[in-house]
């Protein structure tokens, strides 16, 4: 009820104002700002009145509406711009295996940070699904080193990330990726949002599936600097990104949904929303809460991986011409 109130108090103070129910629309693209930086606005809801159905019952706006987010207004050509979407999707995915402490750092030096510890027992099996549905290349433990991604992430157009992330709320350029750790490659296991500015990744998609990834130090007229934001500007055209902690098991059940709705040919944000939907159509009690399953968002652009239109072309056009020479053949043999 607590949750059903608030969501609704949004919803009429941001977004009431401004959508018209009576028109066909649903996409909405958003530019946040200010404390809506940590908004996602596909949880607010509608109508408060559904309560006694539970989190599974409630009308979110993702109920009616795929959504993505933009960081800046002035980027939103750009991005939109910068897709590469009739590129044959190849994948680098990344599943570091971590000891207790992933990492020695400092927590001293990081008086702002959100650190999350221990070892991940899904992210492996989550890239495994990813696997089902794209070619790539797939780093499992200890292969998936920082030296690693900086040798491959130019040369596949789809990044998945499954790890553990560093995030700085003060100072956003300490906010880091942790990769496994391997002293002899001259890496220390963290990729800092300071070298991704520097990076040139001409990704169509990258997926960072850590912790709070979506999250750093807000500037006025300029968003959220974070790790997601980092990766725009090193050429990403799309980023999907967190919002929070978010748990490992049902991070890798929407992200092996989330390939699925990619591989038939669905846009980016209409997979992300179906990729939800189906996982709160599944879940059952607490695990409908929208913490496991609303803390991922996409932002930049929204076009599909797979265009599965230009495939059916194809595909028909071969079967016409099996017809043909079936039928020639037919009538040779009947003279």
């Amino acid at each position: 009820a607590k949750y059903s109130e608030e969501a609704y108090q949004l919803y009429n103070a941001l977004l009431a104002p401004v959508i018209d129910w009576s028109t066909a629309i649903n996409r909405i693209t958003v530019v946040p700002s200010g404390r809506c930086t940590y908004l996602p606005f596909e949880l607010l809801i509608s109508n408060p009145s559904q309560v006694s159905a539970g989190f599974q019952g409630l009308d979110y706006l993702i109920k009616a509406y795929a959504m993505n987010y933009v960081y800046a207004a002035s980027l939103f050509k750009q991005e939109n711009q910068s897709a590469q979407s009739n590129s044959k999707p190849s994948v680098l995915a990344m599943a570091p295996e971590y000891d207790e402490v992933p990492v020695e750092v400092s927590l001293a030096n990081y008086q702002n940070t959100r650190m999350y510890r221990g070892p991940l027992n899904w992210n492996q099996e989550e890239i495994a699904q990813i696997n089902d549905y794209f070619p790539g290349e797939y780093l499992r433990g200890l292969e998936a080193t920082e030296a690693s991604f900086k040798a491959q992430s130019a040369h596949h157009n789809v990044l998945h990330m499954a790890m553990h992330a560093l995030v700085d709320s003060e100072d956003a350029s300490r906010s880091s990726l942790l990769f496994a750790r391997d002293d002899s490659e001259g890496e220390d296991g963290l990729l800092f949002t300071e070298e991704l500015y520097g990076m040139n990744l001409p990704a169509n998609m990258v997926v960072l599936s850590a912790c709070n990834t979506g999250l750093g130090q807000v500037r006025e007229g300029e968003g959220m600097m974070s790790l997601g934001r980092a990766m725009a500007y090193a050429g990403c055209a799309s980023i999907v990104t967190s919002y929070w902690a978010v748990d490992d098991k049902s991070t890798a059940e929407l992200m092996a949904l989330f390939y699925g709705e990619l591989a038939d040919g669905k846009t980016k944000q209409d997979a992300l929303r179906n990729a939800k939907l189906q996982y709160l159509d599944q879940a059952r009690g607490v695990a409908a809460h929208p913490y496991f399953w609303g803390g991922f968002v996409l932002f930049g652009e929204a076009e599909p991986l797979v265009r599965k239109s230009s495939m059916a072309w194809i595909y028909g056009l071969a079967v016409l011409l099996l017809l043909l020479v079936l039928l020639y053949r037919y009538r040779a043999s009947r003279s």
